[in-house]
């Protein structure tokens, strides 16, 4: 929390320009020093990383990690290589350790590859992980600092994304796999802002690859206001056929009771931040797979009107996608720490409210503790608020002042 504070603070100074900015190099420099803190660190709390080490080997052994859950070879059921049993005997434990081993990897195909290079540099190594997501890490700082330079922005605000203790956490010392979405989504950015279509769709897919949500951004990206011309369908025809090509390996396994990302669809869900609330209204009417087919169409929806909205600005085209990974972020049924990965990228392009979660997000942590003692249900009713209170409290504030402008703007067109 206490660093949640200072971090707050030192982007508030630079954001406002109440401090000359330091300089880009002294501020990436920084930001390293943080993260090699957290390279050695033990993780906390979190096991995720279990699941990426043992999806690395089996994909190295030449077996598809969507074809069998990890208790399929813990009980026998499933014949592997001899190899990969040795190597999961070397680790240390790291199958028994993945957790909601019932079921298959729910991680696309891209950051199967990313595993599959930290198996390649040394099998079942949180080290060798860690190195593999730092590396996207540095890459996602670098491509923000260009973006900003392309949207006339001060490089300085790439502080928002490097120096934000809450994501160092996430990715390091819980090395937590999102940060190998966020160099994708930027470079489709920044190639859509030179006007390099193909390009751009290129690396969405990617994107796609990594987190399925970035398919909301393709409209706003690709067909701009929702009118296309030959480029736009070619490159709109291009991510589509390249999203397909790299989900299929997962897509084909996407059917049986041990289907993991069935299961995290349909059922799912954690430390919302206003899915409890719209579940109890709906689900009486619609059913829980009502709901999230509810929630899914309204995600499409606020795709649809903001690629409907033609852009004035380059500034204001990735503002609005923004929109995207913020509405994921406050409506959907899981909001995990490490989501904020999802958004944190935009907010250097445009610090606001949302940064509270830095402060916030980590009383997530204490979900572990009530659960041990036997009390998840109250850390739901007591602490969950707690997190986004502040966040809803500041966007209603937002809200308000925004309204009460239009009405007096109204009123002084009226008299005048």
């Amino acid at each position: 929390m206490a660093a949640g504070a200072v971090y707050l603070l030192a982007v508030r100074l630079v954001a406002t320009g109440r401090r000359p900015p330091p300089r880009t190099a002294l501020l990436l420099g920084t930001g390293l020093v943080l993260r090699a803190i957290a390279l050695p660190s033990s993780p906390v709390l979190e096991d995720d990383f279990n699941r990426y080490l043992w999806d690395g080997a089996v994909t190295a052994s030449g077996l598809s990690p969507y074809a069998f859950p990890p208790s399929a070879v813990l009980d026998g059921s499933v014949a592997v290589p001899r190899s990969l049993l040795v190597e999961s005997l070397d680790s240390g434990g790291v199958l028994g350790r993945v957790n909601h081993s019932t079921l298959t990897t729910i991680y696309p195909p891209v950051p199967q590859a990313a595993f599959l290079l930290a198996h390649r540099l040394q099998p079942f190594s949180l080290p060798a992980l860690r190195g593999v997501l730092l590396l996207f890490d540095l890459a996602s700082a670098l491509l923000l600092v260009l973006l900003l330079e392309e949207l006339a922005l001060s490089p300085a605000l790439v502080l928002v994304y490097w120096w934000n203790p809450l994501f160092v956490r996430e990715t390091l010392n819980a090395a937590h796999m999102d940060i190998l979405l966020v160099p994708f989504l930027l470079a489709a950015f920044l190639l859509r802002l030179r006007g390099r279509t193909f390009g751009a769709a290129v690396f969405l897919a990617l994107a796609t690859g990594v987190k399925l949500w970035p398919v909301l951004l393709a409209p706003v990206l690709l067909v701009p206001g929702l009118k296309p011309s030959r480029k736009s369908a070619a490159a709109a025809t291009l991510y589509a056929a390249l999203t397909a090509t790299l989900l299929f390996p997962m897509a084909v396994h996407a059917t049986g009771p041990s289907a993991g990302v069935i299961a995290y669809a349909g059922g799912w869900a954690m430390n919302g931040a206003f899915f409890p609330v719209l579940s109890a209204l709906l689900a009486p009417l619609l059913g829980p797979a009502g709901v999230r087919v509810a929630l899914a169409a309204a995600f499409a929806g606020i795709a649809f009107v903001l690629a409907r909205t033609a852009s004035s600005s380059p500034v204001a085209l990735v503002r609005r996608a923004s929109v995207v990974p913020a509405a994921l972020l406050l409506l959907g049924p899981t909001a995990f720490p490490w989501y904020f990965a999802w958004l944190l990228p935009f907010l250097t392009l445009a610090p606001g409210v949302l940064l509270v979660l830095t402060a916030t997000l980590p009383l997530y942590d204490l979900s572990f503790a009530f659960e041990y003692a036997g009390h998840a249900a109250l850390f739901d009713r007591l602490v969950v608020p707690l997190q986004w209170l502040p966040v809803w409290t500041a966007l209603a504030w937002i809200a308000l002042q925004r309204l009460r402008r239009r009405a007096l703007s109204s009123n002084g067109t009226v008299e005048s």
